[in-house]
């Protein structure tokens, strides 16, 4: 069953990048990044926070559907929240006050990040981008690691990923 879900994830990630990839980024801009085979230098995001946003968001409310039905969460599937990226691994700091987070984007995305939604029991993680204005982009789906600074540490609390409901179980996760 778990290795069905990883699958699941990583097709979801796989499906979200090919179709947000085409047409997006920056026109002239560097285009480095971790693909397989890259030797140019790897593009940061402008600032791993979200965008700054009110109650009541898409990801605000998946956050708390999550929080309301632990463990049984369906992934979003057709729900609405295309822009709701998945989030393949998260690891946490030796102190666990931050967590080192894998996020998917375009090759010509503008910016990317991830949102962070914490409560007694969860911490809930959902990638974000932000499309560049490229005419034209490959279709390439890059990763990299985005560090979140937690409220609280994260101590006993699972690590959820908002697109899939799944919990991103990792060895250094348990410490």
């Amino acid at each position: 069953m778990r290795h069905t879900r990883r699958i699941a994830a990583a097709l979801v990630l796989t499906a979200t990048a090919a179709f947000t990839a085409v047409g997006c980024g920056t026109e002239g801009g560097d285009q480095g990044g971790t693909g397989a085979g890259d030797d140019q230098q790897k593009v940061e995001p402008k600032d791993p926070t979200p965008p700054a946003s009110e109650a009541g968001t898409p990801f605000e409310e998946r956050a708390e559907a999550i929080e309301e039905n632990w463990p049984d969460v369906a992934p979003t599937g057709s729900t609405g929240l295309e822009e709701l990226q998945p989030v393949p691994a998260a690891e946490a700091a030796e102190d666990g006050a931050a967590l080192t987070v894998t996020v998917g984007h375009g090759a010509c995305d503008a910016d990317w990040g991830v949102h962070v939604a914490e409560s007694e029991d969860l911490v809930v993680l959902g990638g974000w981008r932000e499309a560049g204005d490229a005419e034209a982009c490959t279709e390439q789906l890059l990763t990299d690691e985005v560090t979140v600074e937690l409220d609280e540490r994260l101590g006993d609390r699972a690590v959820v990923d908002a697109a899939t409901g799944e919990s991103l179980v990792n060895p250094t996760l348990t410490k």
